[in-house]
């Protein structure tokens, strides 16, 4: 009975969702003025996302495993990945446009983390590493990984709604739910497409990127027209 408990995806959705919110608890402030921010950074997302998924995949077994889609897009992929990628930093736009009246509800790319930091202060390289490529890789990993490879048995479509629906909630913002869910399809429909989970953490890493160093910009000529 306890291993069947195990197996139910919700299971790992609960012990992120439980772990993001205590990771709450600190400071983004008190984070970010960590002088080891990239290594806090990097241990809190390691230990909030794949942790969880491990312990579930490691319940579920290799069966389980080789069945998750967790690989390298083929050059052949990357025209669809780009693809996604403008039809999400657009659709997002519209989205924010019509629901939060131009007021951006989720700066910064779709991390679950909340830690704002100047970007004056770091290097290129390790804010790209750190806010960019290493969530999009845990947070992929448990939802369209491990969360939607368990959930496709009930079908595809549900499998990607039910994965966005978790997606959005452990991002614990209200207001920017409609821009996480959405982006939490389109994720889904990339890895589905794609059959493979390293073309949506590909699309999630630029999202990031976008969030980071070109959203504001964006969002600045847009008001001034």
């Amino acid at each position: 009975m306890k291993r069947d408990c195990s197996e139910q995806p919700l299971f790992c959705f609960y012990a992120v969702f439980s772990l993001v919110l205590l990771s709450r608890l600190i400071p983004g402030e008190k984070l970010a003025a960590d002088e080891n921010i990239y290594l806090v950074v990097t241990v809190v997302e390691v230990s909030i996302f794949v942790l969880p998924a491990m312990i579930f995949t490691r319940f579920k077994g290799m069966d389980f495993i080789k069945d998750t889609n967790i690989t390298l897009p083929g050059f052949s992929k990357l025209p669809f990945v780009l693809f996604m990628f403008l039809m999400l930093v657009f659709s997002n736009v519209l989205i924010t446009l019509a629901f939060y009246s131009g007021m951006t509800p989720a700066e910064g790319g779709v991390s679950s983390l909340d830690i704002s930091v100047e970007l004056k202060n770091f290097d290129i390289l390790g804010i790209i590493l750190t806010f960019a490529v290493i969530p999009a890789v845990c947070e992929e990993f448990v939802f369209r990984c491990v969360i939607m490879s368990e959930l496709k048995k009930y079908g595809y479509i549900p499998a990607i709604l039910i994965s966005a629906l978790m997606f959005a909630l452990v991002h614990f913002n209200p207001r920017g739910f409609v821009v996480y869910f959405y982006s939490g399809i389109i994720l889904g429909l990339t890895a589905y497409v794609t059959r493979s989970v390293g073309a949506s953490m590909l699309l999630h890493a630029l999202y990031n990127m976008y969030g980071l160093f070109f959203e504001g910009e964006l969002w600045g000529a847009i008001s001034r027209n």
